[in-house]
């Protein structure tokens, strides 16, 4: 009886909540464990965590007072498993604060085991947006977790996984009450269609700029099978003007382009808050002066400008082309080319593994003859050194 009672004690002295953090532009499972022990108080974090992970004790700590709760006296350890893996960022305030008051009996859930949490504590008990809310979603969809607990800024980002219920949180006591089942919280949910649907009005079009008609036809080209292309020309002669234009032309983004782009976003932040998802291409506008430019020219080696497949020559535009009243095509002319070249591209790729093309379809039938001849790898030939 004494034994049974002494393991009570310890089991309920130990807490376990679902995180996760972001490596490279992929999420993965962090489990916070939460031992509420005797002796001086105390809190240690291990785990591989850096600077602003350990910056959390003073966080949470003060996030716990001011939202009602008795900070956890005794040595409180609080570790971050994988170990191995170097733990970055604020988001794990949320999870830990959550293992510590579960950890010293303030709190009663069973919702532990089925929802992930990240989130940054204000020292109100407030919960400040994270990075990566997104990949974060995915990989509790993948693991299998009923939900979410976000900030309520990045909840709509998170809610465009489906199958996952993803809770709004605006501060620690409400976090609290919707695992104890007191306080209900609709999962906040996301109209992929109508996110596509939405007119996007394009202020820059093709036809705003005159001449340039070869140059229009390699960014079309380049737009149509995604092909880098780099412009060259002196001061002037619209290659900024041009390449601003270029999202225009491309096609629209699918889910799965939608996808990769918003979780690109997500992770550096760039992510306005509440907004869902990114439905419209990104794109950059560089611009440099001829010294930058002649000094990158330089710089390049030939293996990457290799790699670039369209050089375009941008000259000055003549005088009577600049003055003349005839425009171009306008962007949405360029664009249904793009698309229904695009649209081939699939269709022919149709069928082949990963998208690649079968090189046998086009050699002719003596090739296709002796191909197996000239391939060691073939199925059925085999070779011998005698």
């Amino acid at each position: 009886m004494q034994l049974r009672a002494a393991s009570a004690i310890h089991l309920g002295m130990l807490a376990k909540v679902c995180s996760a953090a972001v490596n490279g532009v992929e999420a993965y499972p962090v489990e916070v464990e939460v031992n509420a022990g005797w002796g001086d108080t105390l809190v240690i974090i291990v785990g591989l965590p850096d600077a602003a992970v350990n910056e959390s004790r003073d966080r949470v700590s003060t996030a716990l007072t001011n939202s009602g709760f008795k900070f956890p006296m005794g040595r409180s350890t609080i570790n971050l498993a994988p170990a191995d893996v170097k733990k970055e960022g604020p988001s794990f305030d949320l999870p830990i604060a959550i293992g510590m008051l579960a950890a010293s009996e303030q709190f009663v859930s069973e919702q532990l085991e089925n929802f992930v949490m990240v989130g940054e504590l204000a020292l109100t008990g407030a919960v400040r947006s994270v990075k990566g809310a997104l990949p974060i979603a995915l990989r509790a969809k993948a693991e299998g977790k009923i939900g979410l607990l976000v900030p309520k800024d990045n909840a709509a980002e998170a809610a465009v996984v489906n199958g996952l219920q993803v809770i709004p949180i605006q501060n620690l006591r409400e976090a609290v009450g919707f695992l104890e089942g007191e306080v209900k919280i609709s999962p906040t949910r996301v109209d992929l269609a109508g996110l596509f649907d939405q007119p996007h009005d394009d202020e820059l079009d093709f036809a705003d700029v005159k001449g340039q008609e070869s140059v229009k036809r390699a960014l079309e080209i380049a737009a149509s099978g995604g092909h880098n292309v780099l412009l060259i020309g002196p001061p002037g002669t619209g290659k900024s003007k041009l390449t601003k234009r270029l999202p225009t032309i491309l096609p629209p983004l699918t889910l799965e382009e939608a996808l990769e782009t918003t979780k690109i976003h997500s992770i550096v932040g760039l992510l306005a808050p509440g907004q869902a998802l990114i439905t419209q291409r990104p794109f950059c506008a560089p611009h440099h002066t001829p010294r930058e430019i002649q000094n990158y020219l330089n710089r390049i080696s030939g293996p990457l400008l290799d790699r670039i497949d369209i050089h375009v020559e941008v000259p000055a535009v003549k005088f009577r082309e600049f003055t003349a009243e005839r425009t171009g095509e306008t962007s949405a002319q360029i664009r249904e080319r793009v698309v229904a070249a695009r649209r081939r591209q699939q269709e022919r790729r149709a069928g082949n593994i990963d998208g690649l093309i079968d090189e046998r379809r086009f050699l002719s039938p003596s090739e296709q003859t002796t191909e197996p001849i000239l391939n060691p790898a073939s199925p059925g030939i085999q070779t011998s050194d005698g």
